[in-house]
């Protein structure tokens, strides 16, 4: 019965948010909305795949690619990241959130692909607020499913006008991962 709502959950999310999908005029795959503080969350522009306002720990396409395999709504293309011991399957995306005590809502579609019968080969989204230099805020996200699977995470965060947030994704740093994970369709909105 837990597995039906959860399926039933997963097919709900992914035809609302495709639903509310469009290309924008500057072609980025957005949705209808501007609420999303991301400015490109599903990783393509008029059709082509691209990191813009992303930045990768490498240029190197053996640790930060793309792939044609997406969720619904998410446009032809996702990130693709390697698993391995190493940091050079990251990317990263800085913002200045809104001065002030705001409630945000962080949300990803991702799919682990393993070359080995690992089952927690995947990949992680880790969310860092900074203020005055220390570090207010730190959640993360772990994906280890093989199908396309959404996480949300709702929190309250206080920022001040030099506070920035960064949302770090990035394949397993582990010996043993072997494969990669794809991210698509990342959203950062303020709710309040």
């Amino acid at each position: 019965m837990k597995n039906y709502r959860y399926i039933l959950y997963t097919l709900t999310f992914a035809l609302i948010f495709s639903m509310s999908c469009k290309e924008s005029e500057d072609g980025l795959v957005t949705p209808d909305t501007d609420a999303n503080l991301i400015m490109n969350g599903s990783f393509e522009l008029n059709g082509v795949p691209t990191l813009k306002g992303w930045s990768p720990d490498s240029v190197d396409s053996s640790y930060v690619s793309f792939s044609n395999d997406k969720p619904t709504g998410g446009g032809s293309y996702s990130v693709k990241l390697k698993n391995g011991w190493t940091v050079k399957s990251t990317i990263w995306y800085s913002l200045l959130p809104p001065v002030g005590t705001h409630q945000y809502r962080f949300s990803v579609w991702a799919k682990a692909i393993r070359s080995n019968a690992l089952a927690d080969a995947g990949g992680e989204v880790i969310l860092t607020a900074r203020s005055s230099g220390a570090m207010s805020l730190n959640q993360s996200i772990h994906f280890t499913d093989t199908t396309w699977t959404a996480d949300t995470l709702t929190y309250t965060l206080t920022t001040g006008s030099t506070d920035s947030l960064v949302i770090t994704f990035r394949g397993n740093i582990d010996q043993s991962s072997e494969g990669y994970v794809l991210f698509d369709l990342c959203r950062f909105e303020k709710l309040d």
